[in-house]
């Protein structure tokens, strides 16, 4: 690829070069013309402003050859840069293999996001049934009545839970 562009960039030095040497061409012919018009215009009688306009006319239409010669260069000059830019753009290799491991990892980015997407949602799920679980737990807690409670078993723990926490303080009475 790299011999392709520099073809391509050897052969626009080349185009430049022509152009200027062939612009540079065109100036001295249309100069030589003009210049030589103008100074055989006023010596000899009828015959020579004859001859000098026509001169001028060859080099008036010289010159305008010239310039439409330049704008079809410079248009083909034009061209040829877009292209290479283009090329230079699209076919490097680097940029290219780039593109492509670019798009390989988006692409697996994406699949990372959507398995993660479906882990949530499934963890989202499980955490919803555990919470109604619960809840149905506690609200059939809730609504149990509670255990009967024998007033004479509660007396005695009282007495005993009383009488060892004052025992371990020290400050029970020793019955």
């Amino acid at each position: 690829m790299k011999e392709f562009l520099d073809a391509q960039q050897e052969q626009l030095d080349e185009f430049q070069r022509d152009l200027g040497v062939k612009q540079a061409e065109w100036r001295r012919l249309a100069e030589t013309q003009l210049g030589s018009a103008d100074s055989r215009e006023g010596i000899a009688g009828d015959e020579v402003p004859v001859e000098g306009d026509r001169r001028r006319e060859t080099a008036m239409n010289d010159v305008r050859e010239l310039k439409t010669r330049n704008a079809e260069l410079q248009e083909k000059l034009d061209e040829l840069l877009g292209e290479q830019s283009d090329n230079t753009l699209n076919a490097d290799a680097v940029i290219r293999r780039e593109r492509e491991q670019l798009g390989q990892l988006q692409k697996e980015w994406r699949e990372k996001l959507r398995q993660a997407e479906i882990e949530i949602s499934l963890q989202r799920a499980k955490l919803a049934r555990d919470k109604a679980r619960i809840d149905e737990r506690l609200r059939a807690i809730e609504n149990q009545p509670p255990p009967p409670v024998d007033p004479d078993r509660q007396q005695e723990a009282k007495k005993r839970t009383r009488g060892r926490w004052l025992a371990k303080l020290g400050l029970g009475s020793e019955k």
